[in-house]
């Protein structure tokens, strides 16, 4: 899929999004190099609930201004061959995974310009085997490319990950934003967004209960 953005999201949903401005700052570094031909792996980790497509999907909605390449795994789709890799191309691939990764290659590359090819995997954990190792074939020939590939997972852990995806993740190379609960003062901001009436001056007070018994997932 090639488009400004991601799946479920528009760039009028981003003005609700609170918090993560270190995260948000370190995306929009990777994404300053990758326009200067140094393509970059972005890992974005957490359980689930704790806003991870929400944080890729402001980024992509705010900042990118070149193509942009979506697709999400699914559970219950991890057996239909090359379903992800499908979505990223906008068409039906059926050959062998490297051919299938050899494919990717050449919209990753018609799409640069003057700004990145933005490419994220939502949910990669769930990805389909043979995309998988296409999107393994493709990442680990990256070299002067304008690029910036956002995979997003719960864990680089997961089983549903194959070591040599994993091993590209754990790369030394590879940034990787383990997110944690909202803070304090963005659950106050949430709150007084929802509820009819602010809980200011005391809202950071009377919001630490919440953080604390929803573990910060916003």
């Amino acid at each position: 899929m090639t488009d400004t953005a991601m799946h479920g999201g528009s760039r009028a949903g981003t003005a609700d999004f609170l918090g993560r401005t270190g995260e948000l700052a370190a995306l929009r570094r990777c994404y300053e190099e990758a326009a200067k031909g140094r393509p970059r792996l972005v890992v974005v980790e957490g359980p689930a609930g704790i806003g991870k497509t929400a944080l890729v999907r402001h980024f992509v909605d705010g900042t990118a201004r070149g193509g942009v390449l979506t697709a999400a795994g699914e559970a219950n789709e991890a057996a239909l061959p090359y379903g992800v890799l499908d979505q990223l191309l906008g068409r039906p691939v059926r050959t062998d995974p490297l051919t299938a990764g050899a494919t990717l290659l050449e919209p990753l590359g018609e799409l640069q310009g003057s700004h990145p090819v933005v490419l994220v995997v939502d949910d990669a954990h769930w990805a389909d085997a043979p995309s998988q190792h296409a999107l393994t074939f493709a990442l680990r020939r990256l070299d002067a490319d304008r690029v910036l590939c956002l995979m997003v997972v719960r864990d680089v852990d997961d089983p549903g990950l194959p070591d040599g995806l994993r091993r590209i993740l754990t790369d030394d190379r590879a940034l990787r934003l383990r997110l944690g609960g909202l803070g304090v003062r963005d659950v106050a901001g949430l709150s007084a967004r929802l509820l009819p009436e602010p809980l200011e001056p005391f809202a950071p007070a009377a919001c630490r209960p919440v953080q604390r018994n929803a573990r910060s997932c916003p």
